[in-house]
């Protein structure tokens, strides 16, 4: 299967320190870096993985929201570990919350591979229909 992309997106400022990284959608088919100011504005899931370097805001951004992604970890993984994404867009363990009015960031996939701290490894994403995740 082929990973499905957004096409037509482009950079809303200089991404190139976060290819690797979950992204949002802002307007006008723009792209943003998750950071820790804007984190819960969209429930802490982003919409895909910029896989691309864009180094200036209108630059094509490619950004899968589902399929096979490489991604950047930000802490240590495991194969198989449920992922979700962390304040600064990087890919942290988390795990499965059986309740979704209590959970507080979406599972957006899971590690193909084991990854160290700001490894990029192959995941499976899905930003399409995240599963619920507990921090407790």
């Amino acid at each position: 299967m082929d990973s499905i992309k957004i096409h037509g997106l482009h950079a809303d400022a200089d991404l190139s320190a976060k290819q690797y990284h979950a992204v949002y959608l802002t307007e006008d088919y723009s792209v943003g870096a998750i950071t820790n100011s804007n984190v819960a504005a969209f429930a802490q899931t982003g919409h895909g993985v910029l896989q691309n370097d864009p180094n200036a805001d209108g630059q094509p951004a490619e950004v899968i929201a589902m399929g096979i992604a490489r991604c950047e970890a930000g802490g240590s993984l495991t194969y198989g570990a449920r992922l979700v994404v962390n304040n600064d867009g990087e890919f942290i363990a988390g795990a499965l919350e059986a309740d979704l009015a209590s959970a507080d960031r979406g599972i957006v996939g899971y590690a193909l591979e084991d990854a160290a701290d700001g490894e990029i490894f192959y995941a499976v994403v899905n930003f399409a229909t995240p599963l619920p995740h507990d921090t407790e």
